[in-house]
Parts: structure tokens; sequence; C-alpha cells
């Protein structure tokens, strides 16, 4: 059965004018709006991606409550095995990338798992380089742990695109590598 072809759509120019009307949106964390909208409408809040059995893992690892990450043991980490462990970390990179609000929760997720998983730690340490520098939040830099080289290279990594301005973020990140931090 073939595919139909649609004809790209066209919006009237009321539309487009109204779009166009102030607050402009582009440094506005639209994310939680978008879960909102999701939710409402039955769409999957997880990513598809993540096996099912791993998804009340991820859920908790992202929380933002303590509470509900520390519900993961360390044994439920030891028990994943290395393929569902790199699964889980490479969904928790994307996750401390595309939401900050869950950027910390995401970043401690990875370095936990890595923990278990050393054979992982270099792949994790490639993902989390893709969180933008200027994104970051001091606690989410003070969870990685400097003392673990491929993890010193990320700190770095960030170190060298973060931006001059807030400074907040550089000087996180030179506390960071100098004290070789681990939270």
């Amino acid at each position: 059965m073939a595919e139909e072809e649609t004809e790209p759509t066209s919006f009237d120019d009321e539309l487009i004018r109204w779009a166009k009307l102030p607050p402009g949106l582009a440094t506005v964390d639209l994310a939680p709006y978008l879960y909102l909208a999701a939710a409402f409408s039955g769409e999957q809040l997880l990513d598809t991606v993540l096996p099912g059995r791993l998804r009340d893992i991820a859920a908790n690892l992202l929380s933002t409550v303590r509470l509900d990450q520390r519900r993961v043991t360390d044994a439920d980490i030891a028990a994943l095995g290395e393929d569902d462990a790199l699964s889980l970390i490479e969904y928790l990179a994307r996750a401390g990338r595309d939401r900050p609000a869950e950027q910390t929760a995401a970043v401690r997720g990875v370095v936990r798992i890595t923990t278990a998983y050393p054979a992982t730690t270099d792949r994790a340490a490639r993902l989390l380089q893709s969180v933008p520098a200027s994104e970051l939040e001091p606690a989410t830099i003070l969870t990685v742990p400097a003392d673990t080289p491929a993890f010193r290279s990320v700190l770095e990594h960030w170190k060298v695109h973060a931006p001059a301005d807030p400074d907040r973020i550089k000087r996180a990140l030179e506390m960071a590598l100098s004290t070789g931090s681990h939270a």
C-alpha cells in the first residue's frame, strides 16, 4: 500500500501574524508545557525507544525528588546487564541535554550507572558532552566525578564551551576541576 503524498500545509496570514506576536519564546523552556499537553492528548511521555522494563527505572532516576531517585537501588542497577545499562545511559544523557529541569538528575543517574558498569564510562562521557555548556546548572557540574579521566574530559569540554556570562558556570567548572568533585 503506497503512502499518500500530502501537499505542504499552508497557513493563512492571520495565523502567521499571530505566531509572530510577542512575547518571543526562544528563551522560554517549553518542555513542561509540552509534557502537560502530551499528557492530555494521551501521548507517551517517555522515549519509546527505551524498553518497557527500563521505563520505571528511568522515571525514578529522572525525578527531581531524591526519594524517587533512591528507589533505584545499587542492586537494581547491578541487575540491569550492560546492554540495558547502556540504553539507560543513552536515554538519561538525551534527557539531560533536552530537558534542563531534569539535567542534574539525569547526569547523577548516568554517573551511578557507570559506577556499576565501568565499561560504559567512555560512551557516557561522549554523550554528556552533548549537554550544552550554556545550559549547565552548577549542581550538575558538581555531580560529575572529576577524578575519573573520561568524566574529567567532559568537564574540560564544558569549560572550553562555557559562556563568559553567567560566570557561575565557569566558576563551578573550575571548582569541580580543581577539587575533583563527586557529589
